[in-house]
């Protein structure tokens, strides 16, 4: 719970200090599919980034990390967040065609992690990445470098 309502403090106050060396490291496909995300969303992945930056991931892990949520588009709102978290994963959407309102929100949470693997594929990242994103989406907890890419998501 606390983990919540701490990722609803990161929501509210954006911080994107920082981006632009961060993600240098992104090519420019990556970096415009990165540029397209809410800011809430670029700086929580900024933080991911960081705190994996911080254990000297290699760069294919800060790569995964900087677009693990490539899949929200923009108009994912806080509202469809708290939704998603409470009952996304009881309702089963189809993630085509895209839905307006209250159901587009919850298409959102349950189909972002396919969505942004898709996108993060047709951007041209590594395979190394790519295979950490794909399994990232199991959302069981994993030993290794995928582990510390959930906790360090976990941590808002």
């Amino acid at each position: 719970m606390v983990g919540r309502v701490r990722q609803v403090w990161f929501y509210l106050r954006p911080d994107l200090a920082g981006e632009a060396d961060r993600i240098a490291i992104l090519n420019p496909a990556q970096q415009a599919l990165f540029r397209g995300l809410a800011l809430q969303d670029r700086a929580h992945a900024l933080r991911v980034a960081g705190r994996l930056a911080g254990q000297d991931a290699p760069p294919y892990v800060i790569e995964a990390a900087l677009l693990h949520d490539c899949g929200k588009p923009p108009e994912f709102t806080l509202v469809g967040r708290i939704l998603g978290v409470l009952v996304g994963s009881w309702l089963d959407l189809p993630g085509q065609p895209a839905e307006t309102g209250i159901r587009r929100q919850l298409q959102i949470y349950r189909w972002h992690d396919e969505w942004g693997l898709e996108a993060a594929q047709r951007a041209g990242t590594s395979d190394e990445a790519l295979a950490l994103l794909e399994a990232y989406q199991a959302k069981t907890p994993q030993p290794g470098w995928l582990g510390r890419l959930q906790v360090a998501d976990d941590l808002g």
